[in-house]
């Protein structure tokens, strides 16, 4: 764990956030802060079947949660929602990890 800024900015501002593998284990828990994107256009488009949402959010997570390793089928669950990583990268600041960064759309019911 580093003892960065940010580390120290997502500990104290940040909500619990659980990463949950494809297979429905309990990766880990630790804080981050999410925050929808602002998009130009409506993140709804329209479907056969009726509006789709297309909400994009942007997470900044401790670097201690294992968002790289959950799997194409993996989610994180953050205040009573459940959410799909698009793509995720590691910070880094010098060579330790300062947080991790990931864009995440709702999940769907499947």
């Amino acid at each position: 764990m580093t003892g960065g800024v940010f580390t120290r900015t997502i500990t104290r501002f940040g909500a619990p956030m659980t990463a949950v593998d494809a297979a429905g284990a309990e990766a880990g828990t630790a804080p981050a802060l999410v925050q929808p994107l602002r998009e130009r256009e409506d993140q709804r488009f329209p479907t056969p079947l009726g509006r789709r949402r297309t909400d994009r959010l942007l997470c900044l997570a401790h670097p201690d949660l294992p968002l790289d390793t959950l799997g194409e089928r993996g989610i994180v669950r953050w205040q009573g929602e459940e959410y799909r990583i698009i793509t995720t990268q590691k910070v880094l600041a010098g060579r330790e990890t300062a947080y991790r960064w990931a864009l995440l759309r709702p999940r769907e019911e499947e």
